[in-house]
């Protein structure tokens, strides 16, 4: 590999090691070690999929790399496979962003050699390649829907662009769903044949995706949702937050529900909104963050 000294940069992550992902310690046969090149911390990051065919259109290209430079810039992470065609693009666009390559053979082998500039870019910008494979194991077609097994298992959703109807990008899907992920799929020409797969999982009430808001809207949503059900409460301002729950409320309703003063009411939910517990809605009702 050009410009980057293997044995030099290497690193070995087993399931006791700080950067293997926890993601990958209860899914179905998971990698025992994993080989690494690149900053591994990254691994336990929030992170996106993109998928889709080897023989990609021009639209397909620019769909992947668009897609995957606006996710990245969010400081979420993109994984992909690394393959020719829709990976790579995936690659190229969230390359400044510490994107997450998964390969399907050992670090001697790497598959395809066209990416050989790519690598050396990842590695540069803080991103992270990885692989089960030990050095020479060349990339074998077999290993490819193990690969795919990481890549599903590493994101918290899977975007679709341009996947054939026999293509291993469905794999990592059907995986994917198993794992309980979001799928997204990216419409395409319905006369392109690499992109026939793509297009029935549509038929399948998968998530349609025209920019990349579509994505990052839900992933805003659940994180906002995951703050919230993990916040810690002061207990002089539980009654009132435990009101507002799912609940928007104006002040003087809160006042009469709970019995309380309004002039306290007023008093806590300036302290609360103060500390990121509320939000007043334009309408003047108090809503929990």
């Amino acid at each position: 590999m050009s410009n980057i000294s293997i044995y030099n940069n290497l690193k070995i992550l087993n399931h006791a090691h700080p950067d293997f992902p926890s993601k990958l310690k209860t899914i179905e046969n998971p990698p025992e070690i994993l080989f690494a090149l690149g900053n591994t911390k990254i691994l336990n990051d929030t992170s996106i999929a993109i998928v889709g065919s080897r023989k990609c259109s021009d639209y397909g290209k620019i769909c992947a790399f668009n897609l995957a430079n606006d996710i990245s810039k969010n400081n979420i992470r993109i994984v992909s496979g690394l393959a020719e065609g829709i990976d790579t693009y995936a690659h190229r666009g969230s390359v400044s962003n510490k994107t997450i390559a998964v390969i399907g053979s050992g670090f001697n082998q790497i598959y395809p050699r066209s990416n050989q500039k790519l690598i050396n870019q990842i590695i540069a910008n803080d991103g992270v390649i990885i692989t089960e494979y030990f050095f020479d194991i060349p990339a074998y077609p077999f290993n490819f829907p193990k690969r795919n097994r990481i890549v599903a298992a590493l994101a918290e959703g899977i975007v679709v662009i341009e996947a054939g109807e026999n293509s291993g990008a469905l794999i990592t899907v059907e995986i994917a769903q198993k794992l309980n992920k979001k799928i997204y799929v990216v419409p395409s020409n319905i006369d392109n044949i690499y992109s026939k797969g793509s297009n029935k999982l549509l038929q399948n009430n998968n998530k349609v995706i025209l920019s990349s808001a579509d994505i990052l809207k839900d992933f805003i949503d659940n994180q906002l949702a995951t703050k919230t059900s993990s916040i810690n409460i002061p207990k002089e301002y539980e009654n009132i937050y435990n009101a507002l729950k799912d609940n928007p409320q104006f002040a003087d309703v809160l006042s009469k529900n709970l019995s309380t003063p309004i002039s306290v009411i007023n008093s806590n939910l300036t302290m609360m909104e103060l500390g990121g517990y509320v939000t007043k809605l334009a309408d003047g009702k108090f809503k929990t963050r």
